[in-house]
């Protein structure tokens, strides 16, 4: 007789205590997110990631529609799309963000949390579905939610939300079991929400999808009515997941993103990648110098299967039998549709060509013809994430194979405690004993973004240095995941063609040049991080506030108008083709927007004079310029065309000419430069030129 007792009974065993028992292998795998839940961050892409959440979240309860148009890359357009936007996956820390006070940090943590333990708790319940057996769930659980590449990837969440992937064979297995509606809407949900978690996994979830419908197709399970049901699950998914994609689309006509098949190489998994545990991994630490194997991208490449789950999913395909004549090998036909995607997945993984290690050869492969097939999917950089899948299908095969031995075993106590030691085990085979993990106190707001964010006057900013890391970037990023505020500052999957050329304009120091540049932007203030080791020293800048070591400065509107301005020469060409080593270059300058970047402007000869030519639309009131001179005999001369009485030659030394900015006065639209060098026809060199009118 089922009573209420024994209803609670079985919600305890069978979903609430491998709940909590995944949440506590989570916590050993990763104490930080909970001891350091609101004041930890992980402080490499985890940074950026939390900023992304934080954004999501705060456009989804203000400004829906607008939620693309993320704070930064300020004054691009569109910025969100340069990574994966991540909205299904924000909508789930909603809560959490809401009752700290949009804490980006807790945020964060809390996904990471969410996602390492549904992550087990899903696969064990679909492994559990599939072998009729709890334990064989746990052991599947385990391999799927704390395996190696999970553990490496502590810092990409949008790789750590993945449970769909295991709801969805649940799911679909339970449909095909009794064709009942709720298990179908289970599928198209599931394919849904992992579709606008990320757009990688969208890729992995509809392949493995399409493979296992083929799999029912061919075992004569999908009726008429079948493909009806399906056609609508999918149109409406279509339907759904457009409207975020369109952006997408936009972004890559735009901007020609998508990666090239060279690109792939060092993304791509490899056979060695699979079979060898990672050198920070107990077994990896001491096997692998013993061997004196080396990778060079172990990060891009931990995807270590484990010893154990191989040795459980050879046990539950093959089964070996004594005879008189020896052994006979048994093959379980029904386990091979699981082994055949894990395998087809491992195919992808690998990427366009064959990987030894290390050495990738010109062998092609399986992606080497959906690359060239489907072109839509050529903004997947990192084919190793294809693993996501391979660890899915290989869990379910240890399942098999664990339930295989459970089955000899009599009593239940017994078998308890060998799954307690296999998972000991299995986790000790993952486990990264050298610790990768790295976290940054963000406890205490510095006062300065709280100021930015209290500000009404503070339309956009730019942080100084802005020439550093992109794991430097992520700082900033993060904090504008708390004020909102535009910012210059940048760092995503994809960069904007003008990023580059607006560091070097920006960094070494804020001459007039910057400050018209950023006007222009839209940029209101500037934040100077204790690290910058410039100086600010323009009148046009008012310092607001100066707490913490940052300081916050105003950009006065007694900044002049701009005329033009050519900087970063760090290159050997200009737009139009032309070879910086001519005789004479010409540039026309029509407006900021057309402005064409010089680079690396140097005499074409040591002791021979070189000359640039500048000509603009209207008359400029003077010339702004900053430049390099290594030795004493270099020289560097102005002459202002239409204005002869303004000829100017200056002559600078080695100890006084570095980076030294002159303004000239210079009535004029036309602007000829001569400079010649003594010692290397290289180490003389224009930084910027800007041609300004007064107000």
């Amino acid at each position: 007789m089922i009573t209420r007792k024994s209803i609670f009974k079985n919600f305890l065993i069978t979903y609430f205590l491998p709940l909590i028992f995944f949440l506590g292998i989570t916590f050993v795998i990763n104490p930080t997110i909970f001891t350091g839940f609101s004041t930890q961050i992980e402080k490499n892409d985890g940074r950026l990631l939390a900023w992304t959440v934080s954004w999501d979240i705060h456009k989804l309860l203000t400004d829906p529609l607008n939620i693309y148009n993320a704070n930064i890359y300020y004054p691009n357009s569109n910025t969100l799309t340069y990574s994966e936007h991540f909205i299904a996956g924000s909508i789930l820390a909603i809560p959490v963000w809401l009752i700290t006070n949009g804490n980006p940090a807790a945020s964060f943590n809390f996904l990471m949390i969410l996602g390492y333990t549904l992550n087990a708790f899903c696969a064990y319940i679909l492994v559990k579905y599939l072998t009729k057996r709890r334990l064989a769930g746990i052991v599947a659980g385990i391999i799927f939610g704390y395996c190696s590449y999970r553990i490496a990837n502590f810092s990409h969440l949008q790789n750590m939300l993945v449970f769909y992937i295991p709801l969805v064979i649940y799911f679909l297995f339970r449909y095909f079991e009794n064709k009942k509606t709720k298990f179908l809407l289970g599928v198209g949900a599931s394919l849904l929400l992992m579709s606008l978690t990320s757009w990688y996994h969208m890729i992995f979830i509809w392949a493995m999808f399409v493979l296992l419908v083929a799999y029912f197709i061919y075992k004569k399970q999908l009726a008429k009515k079948d493909l009806i049901r399906f056609g609508v699950m999918i149109a409406a998914n279509l339907i759904i997941i457009l409207p975020f994609a369109l952006p997408y689309f936009a972004f890559n006509k735009e901007n020609q993103s998508a990666y090239t098949i060279n690109e792939l190489k060092i993304y791509s998994a490899d056979i060695g990648g699979y079979l060898m545990p990672p050198p920070n991994t107990f077994i990896g630490g001491v096997v692998l110098p013993w061997l004196k194997i080396t990778k060079d991208r172990w990060q891009e490449n931990i995807n270590f299967l484990g010893y154990i789950a191989l040795v459980l999913s050879i046990i539950a395909i093959f089964s070996f039998k004594r005879t008189s004549y020896g052994f006979k090998v048994k093959i379980d036909k029904t386990k091979l549709i699981f082994a055949a995607i894990g395998l087809f997945f491992v195919l992808l993984s690998f990427g366009p060509f064959l990987h030894l290690s290390d050495m990738v050869t010109r062998v092609p492969l399986l992606y080497w013809f959906v690359f060239n097939l489907l072109p839509p999917i050529r903004f997947i950089r990192v084919t190793g994430r294809f693993a996501t899948v391979v660890f899915m299908f290989l869990g379910i095969l240890a399942g098999f194979g664990f339930a295989r031995i459970l089955s000899k075993f009599k009593s239940r106590k017994w078998a308890i405690a060998f799954t307690a030691i296999v998972s000991v085990f299995i986790l000790g085979e993952y486990y990264p004993y050298h610790n990768f993990f790295s976290y940054e106190d963000v406890a205490k707001t510095p006062q300065v973004y709280n100021q930015v964010k209290n500000d009404s006057t503070v339309k956009a900013i730019l942080e100084l240095p802005i020439d550093v890391g992109p794991f430097e970037t992520t700082k900033y990023i993060y904090y504008g995941g708390i004020h909102f505020k535009p910012i210059v500052n940048g760092y995503s999957g994809f960069e904007p063609k003008d990023y580059n050329f607006n560091k070097h304009l920006f960094e070494d120091h804020l001459n007039d040049i910057g400050l018209i540049k950023l006007k222009e932007m839209g940029v209101t203030h500037v934040i100077v991080n204790p690290t910058y080791t410039g100086k600010i020293e323009n009148p046009d800048l008012e310092l607001v506030m100066d707490e913490e070591g940052y300081k916050l400065y105003k950009i006065n509107n007694s900044v002049n108008d701009y005329q033009g301005y050519f900087t970063d020469f760090s290159g050997n060409r200009v737009s139009n083709g032309m070879n910086i080593d001519t005789k004479l270059l010409e540039v026309q300058i029509k407006k900021p927007t057309d402005s064409t970047p010089v680079f690396n402007i140097s005499p074409v000869s040591v002791d021979k004079k070189s000359s640039l030519e500048v000509i603009s639309d209207t008359e400029f009131d003077y010339v702004y310029l900053t430049f390099r001179a290594y030795g004493k005999n270099d020289s560097l001369g102005v002459d202002c065309i239409s204005s002869s009485e303004n000829n100017i030659e200056y002559v600078y030394s080695q100890t006084d000419s570095l980076d030294k900015p002159v303004k000239l006065n210079c009535e004029s639209n036309k602007l000829r430069i001569d400079f010649y060098s003594t010692e290397s026809a290289d180490r003389t060199m224009i930084t910027s030129i800007g041609l300004i009118n007064e107000k």
